[in-house]
């Protein structure tokens, strides 16, 4: 997918196009993606985190993390939580590596926006373009999110780091009982995507690939890497222990803070229910 490496222009007109291109490539994508999601053989909440390594390079680094995953059923209707995905999306993004605050830069219409945040605590940005796709009887949502690495608006900063990627969030809806089932899976660019099962119960998946993170150097160095998860590379004699420490803190952090994303997120539909 080396297209979501394009550059952003500087240009309105060529600006807007490319927002949508990239939104478009990725909804298209997700076609062939998205029935091939790793947890969808499982019920209830789940979630899944892979580290993917140049392991047949010297040195060994950490290239990207690929993150899925799914929460279990929700009492909500189909627009109320595609509408409560589109607007936590747009509030909030996990950046390395937690949720944080984000905000709309541009807004094309209510569903293409370009969005910007930036993590205090380990200095990481993300500059984000999501949109939202229906099907032609509306039974199904998929959100898409491309993280962007070149942005002429907005070049790097020295100093700066930033996160690029994509993703998306695909909803299933099913059963008039109102029962929504969430999952989620994680790749390299991002969306969202929903589709009918049958009654009210709206399946929600969602995939997010992170690449490693950039400067205006080059790809950041795997001790940077394990210093943006807390880690001391000191404390490794070995690249790959250094790996697997990163791994197994990644997995706690993205699980903490993705948990407490869905918490969030069905706190406030249990209270449109209520």
């Amino acid at each position: 997918m080396s297209w979501i490496y394009s550059t952003l222009c500087a240009d309105p007109a060529a600006r807007q196009l490319g927002f949508q291109w990239l939104s478009d490539r990725l909804y298209h994508t997700s076609h062939s993606v998205i029935p091939q999601h790793p947890l969808g053989g499982q019920g209830g909440d789940a979630m899944q985190l892979t580290v993917h390594t140049n392991a047949d390079e010297n040195p060994v680094t950490i290239v990207a993390m690929e993150f899925h995953f799914q929460f279990h059923t929700v009492f909500a209707s189909f627009a109320n939580v595609v509408s409560a995905i589109l607007a936590f999306s747009n509030q909030g993004g996990f950046v390395v590596s937690d949720v944080i605050p984000c905000q709309v830069v541009e807004a094309v219409s209510d569903t293409l926006q370009y969005v910007y945040g930036a993590n205090r605590r380990s200095g990481v940005t993300m500059r984000r373009v999501t949109n939202l796709f229906h099907n032609h009887d509306r039974t199904r949502a998929v959100q898409t999110y491309a993280k962007v690495a070149d942005d002429e608006c907005f070049p790097l900063q020295h100093g700066e780091i930033r996160t690029h990627g994509f993703g998306w969030f695909d909803l299933d809806r099913s059963c008039n009982s109102g029962h929504w089932i969430v999952r989620s899976h994680t790749d390299c660019s991002g969306r969202t995507v929903a589709e009918r099962v049958a009654g009210s119960i709206t399946k929600v998946r969602g995939s997010v690939l992170h690449y490693a993170p950039i400067t205006n150097e080059g790809v950041v160095s795997l001790e940077c890497m394990g210093s943006l998860f807390g880690i001391n590379h000191h404390q490794f004699s070995r690249r790959e222990d250094l790996i697997a420490q990163v791994r197994t803190q990644a997995q706690a952090m993205y699980e903490d803070a993705y948990q407490g994303w869905i918490r969030a997120l069905r706190q406030h539909l249990d209270h449109q229910v209520g």
